[in-house]
C-alpha cells in the first residue's frame, strides 16, 4: 500500500491523507495523525510541501519516527519540502520579478490558503538529511524528480527547483 500524506488527487494504488478531509481523500490527517495506522502498513509514503509545517524541536522528529514505524521494512519515504537554500538564491536572482518574489515568499512561509498553511521550519539538504538519519532512515538521497505527481516537487523558477526532494529507506 502507498500513502500520500497531504495529497488529494486520486491515483492508482495510492491512499490519500489530507488535513481537510476533502471528498477525494481516504484518511483525514497529516504527520500528526499517523497513530491511526498499524506498524509496517505501507510500502511507500510520499509527501509534498507539508512536513515544513511541523516544528523542528518535537513535531518533525515525531513525524519521521511515525513514518518509519508505519513503513514496512525496506519501505521508502519520499518527501518534498521547500528548499530554503534555493529559495534564498532565487529571491535575489538578477531575473527575479516582484511577482516571483511574492510567490517565493509564499512557498517559504506558507501560502495561507487555509488556517494550517503556515510553515514552521526551513530545510536544506543537510537539515532534512539529519532529521531522517536521526529518525532511523538509511540510504538517504536527494532526487531531482520523483515522477509521481504534478505538484510542487517539480516546480522550477528560472530553471532552479524550488523543492528539496529526498528519498530514504526503512532498514530491513
Amino acid at each position: 500500500m502507498k500513502l500520500n500524506i497531504g495529497g488529494s488527487t486520486p491515483a492508482a494504488d495510492w491512499k490519500n491523507m489530507h488535513p481537510s478531509g476533502s471528498a477525494d481523500v481516504d484518511y483525514k490527517g497529516d504527520f500528526g495523525n499517523l497513530g491511526q495506522f498499524s506498524n509496517d502498513s505501507f510500502d511507500i509514503i510520499y509527501s509534498c510541501h507539508l512536513l515544513q509545517r511541523c516544528g523542528y524541536k518535537e513535531e518533525i522528529p515525531q513525524a519521521l519516527e511515525e513514518c518509519l514505524r508505519i513503513l514496512k521494512p525496506g519501505g521508502e519515504l519520499m518527501v518534498s519540502v521547500p528548499d530554503m537554500a534555493a529559495l534564498c538564491i532565487l529571491f535575489v536572482h538578477e531575473k527575479i520579478t516582484p511577482d516571483h518574489q511574492w510567490h517565493l515568499m509564499r512557498i517559504l512561509f506558507g501560502g495561507e490558503v487555509d488556517e494550517d498553511d503556515f510553515n514552521a521550519t526551513g530545510f536544506t539538504a543537510d537539515f532534512l538529511g539529519s532529521f531522517l538519519t536521526d529518525a532511523g532512515f538509511e540510504n538517504i538521497k536527494c532526487i531531482d524528480d520523483f515522477g509521481l505527481f504534478d505538484d510542487a516537487s517539480q516546480e522550477k523558477l528560472n530553471g532552479i527547483s524550488v523543492s528539496l526532494n529526498m528519498r530514504a529507506l526503512k532498514p530491513v
